[in-house]
């Protein structure tokens, strides 16, 4: 083939190539960048993580792709030559030329035809073959959909800020699951430990914060379940245990169980009056034990007895011993568990903070408003003289107490009168006061006393005009005691309060207890 031939080939199959690559790149670009945004707008109200990195890597996927289609398939030559006939006017002189140099046989009037198409091709540049982008047109729609997909893409979406929130709470979560699985590491036993596994797995799983403080809730109430109802009497009845031998100790040591081992120690060599002594402190700590630790009570009183009559006491207070042991064991068991319960509590707590911090995804107020009214008035006369009629007298009473609040995000709760009003209240019809005096109740009893008018100290008069000679309970605090001190316990397992403070209204009952 002639030499001008091959060379407009050469360079018209350049020029196409770029003209296909170009073409090719900007309309899939247009293509991918409109579904993108389809895909974009959609993304807007449903979240969809994965948009955005979808629609760049299909882009640049689609690019690579024809990139590399358009360099691995050039077009052929006798493609090429048929586009330089048709776009410089070669009148097919090229693509014939073409199809006859192929021929190894040839006449002379294919040769002087290739010969013509040289000479045309020699003469001829390839500046009318085309253009190497597409038309504004295309170009413009291009840049439109890729204009559209970034408009949807760079701003902040109410998707955008819904997985952020979601993307914070797994956060939380995930480290509220930590905390409990660090518990468990601790747990003194394989089923709070495994139930605390249990609580992290699901924490993590949980869809939203309302769901894991549902789900820590439930863990919560499984804890309780395996509380040991006896424990906490028990520990009630070793504390007072304890401070009586505070107070008088039965031998050597700082604890219980110390001095228990040394009376054993020093059974054998006891005097008859220390064994009595000793075995008066050990019956005074049985009976002080009775119906909450009655085992280590028991063991206590047969040592007691064994000391009195000159028996094998040691052997009873080791029996009284492993009964401490056993005790001292379920204590610290309950201690255990209740240690796994306050972790799940506070792990609720900060839940429920985070709930409150971020909404879940929506807004939430609660309102709320509480008054307490209490008082009491209490009356008392006094009167002193010397050489005269002295008249004198005092009352005090106690007005109210009021107490109020308002909790809540965006909802109104009622503020109470500030003032207080309650029982005794001076301002008050007496027929109202309903907290401590009955109902009808008079106001007061005015008493006169009068002594011997012989009396060198003279007449005493005193009066008394109050309300509290009728302020009596009518049930004994005795008598609610335990219920009360149930109803603290459980108020403990459902609010989320500090580890400390628990442990104040813990002893607080125990100190009640004794």
């Amino acid at each position: 083939m002639p030499e001008p031939i091959t060379r407009i080939i050469a360079r018209a199959r350049r020029r196409l190539q770029g003209m296909y690559l170009w073409r090719r790149v900007i309309a899939v670009v247009g293509i991918v960048a409109t579904f993108g945004a389809l895909l974009l707008g959609i993304a807007r109200r449903v979240i969809m993580p994965w948009a955005e990195p979808a629609v760049i890597v299909a882009a640049i996927g689609a690019v690579l792709g024809v990139v590399a289609w358009t360099l691995i398939r050039p077009p052929s030559r006798r493609r090429i030559a048929l586009e330089v006939d048709q776009r410089l006017g070669g009148r097919d002189q090229i693509s014939t030329a073409v199809e006859l140099s192929d021929r190894e046989r040839r006449s002379a009037i294919e040769n002087r035809q290739i010969s013509r198409a040289a000479s045309w091709a020699e003469a001829r540049s390839l500046d009318g073959f085309g253009k190497l982008l597409p038309g504004w047109r295309v170009i413009a729609l291009s840049v439109l959909a890729v204009g559209a997909a970034i408009a949807l893409a760079v701003p902040a979406s109410p998707a955008d800020a819904a997985l952020e929130d979601r993307q914070e709470i797994e956060e939380i979560l995930d480290a509220q699951a930590v905390i409990l699985e660090e518990a468990a590491e601790e747990a003194a036993t394989e089923d709070i430990a495994e139930r605390l596994r249990e609580a992290a797995e699901e924490l993590r799983e949980a869809g939203s914060l309302d769901d894991a403080e549902r789900l820590l809730g439930d863990t919560r109430q499984e804890l309780q379940e395996l509380e040991d109802p006896a424990a906490l009497p028990l520990k009630t009845a070793l504390a007072g245990m304890e401070r009586k031998l505070d107070k008088e100790p039965l031998g050597a040591g700082d604890t219980a169980q110390e001095q228990l081992q040394s009376l054993r120690d020093q059974a054998g060599e006891l005097t008859d009056a220390e064994r009595q002594q000793a075995a008066q402190q050990l019956s005074d700590l049985a009976d002080g034990l009775e119906g909450s630790a009655g085992d280590l009570g028991d063991a206590l009183q047969e040592a007691a007895d064994q000391l009195e009559a000159g028996g094998d006491a040691a052997a009873a207070i080791d029996g009284a011993l492993s009964e401490l042991s056993d005790a001292l064991q379920r204590i610290a068991a309950s201690g255990d568990l209740a240690d796994a319960r306050a972790t799940v509590r506070q792990v609720q707590g900060d839940v429920a903070d985070a709930a409150d911090r971020i909404g879940d995804g929506q807004g939430d107020g609660q309102g709320q408003g509480q008054g307490q009214g209490q008082g009491q008035g209490q009356g008392q006369g006094q009167g002193q003289g010397q050489g005269g009629n002295v008249t004198g007298g005092n009352v005090s009473g106690g007005g109210g107490n009021n107490q109020g609040g308002v909790t809540g995000g965006v909802g109104q709760g009622d503020f109470p009168d500030p003032t207080g009003e309650g029982d005794q209240d001076p301002a008050r019809d007496p027929a109202q006061s309903t907290v401590f005096d009955p109902v009808g109740a008079d106001r007061g009893d005015e008493n006169r006393v009068d002594f011997d008018p012989s009396d060198p100290t003279g007449a005493i008069q005193g009066t008394t005009s109050g309300q509290g000679t009728e302020n009596v309970p009518l049930v004994p605090y005795q008598d609610r005691f335990a219920e009360y001190q149930q109803q603290a316990l459980d108020a403990l397992d459902r609010i989320a309060i500090p580890g400390n403070l628990q442990s104040v209204v813990r002893d607080y009952f125990i100190e009640l207890g004794q």
